[in-house]
């Protein structure tokens, strides 16, 4: 039952966007300031109540100008939510997250995707926002991660597309793991290899979630990494790699 917790959520924050959207046409306005602080006192809450998120380094999120979270996605990324309600509640700011295109075609979302800026953001776009101050978050394991990575492996692959924007815009990298994510939310073992292929011909995260478990969650904020002069983006991709393996080893 806890994913659908999550989807009953994600459609009232829908709501009282909607709600205060008809007050004010202004996104920038009092009014929808006030409907973000709403939403996320109510992920805040939810998530602080049913599983003790805590923070650790949260510091190293800057308060102003633009850094990539690279964050660890387990198979609901209840503790992303948190991290963006504790951000917005702490600065202000709101992080820009890049979302698989299959998210953006889930009905009455809309006014979620728009006013916490999720989208399937290409990299100049990325660039974009990032050399505008913002912060962007995205997940490189994606769906692949959330769903099959059981050990805590790290699935990125060849994925380099996030050093990429950080190295242009010489933005600093910021990996975030969560503890015990993988205990408070699982994917379905049973017929793994069905799964797997299912997943791998239609790109569709159709693989089945349980959970909700009222298990405590610690989010870990790494050291932010910079690009190196001379460094290839493989390169760069590692050293992110190996930082977010280490937190996640100890």
């Amino acid at each position: 039952w806890g994913p659908f917790i999550l989807l009953i959520l994600c459609y009232a924050s829908n709501i009282i966007f909607l709600f205060f959207e008809n007050l004010s046409q202004d996104t920038k306005s009092l009014a929808m300031s006030k409907a973000c602080s709403m939403v996320s006192t109510m992920w805040s809450s939810y998530i602080s109540f049913w599983h003790g998120q805590t923070f650790t380094g949260l510091e190293n999120i800057p308060k102003t100008g633009g850094a990539v979270i690279v964050w660890y996605h387990g198979p609901m990324p209840v503790d992303y939510f948190g991290l963006i309600a504790e951000v917005f509640q702490r600065d202000g700011r709101i992080i820009n997250t890049v979302v698989d295109k299959c998210l953006l075609r889930v009905p009455g979302l809309g006014r979620v995707r728009k006013y916490l800026r999720c989208g399937a953001f290409s990299k100049v776009q990325c660039a974009g926002l990032l050399d505008d101050g913002e912060l962007v978050g995205l997940a490189p394991g994606g769906s692949r991660e959330a769903l099959f990575d059981d050990s805590y492996s790290v699935c990125w692959r060849q994925r380099v597309g996030f050093a990429k924007i950080a190295a242009f815009t010489q933005s600093p990298i910021i990996p975030v793991f969560t503890e015990n994510i993988r205990l408070s939310y699982c994917t379905m073992l049973s017929a793994g290899a069905v799964w797997r292929t299912l997943f791998e011909v239609t790109r569709l995260p159709i693989v089945p979630i349980y959970g909700g478990f009222p298990v405590q969650v610690t989010t870990h904020i790494g050291s932010p990494i910079m690009a190196r002069e001379g460094e290839t983006l493989m390169q760069l991709q590692e050293r992110v790699k190996m930082a977010m393996m280490d937190m996640i080893r100890t």
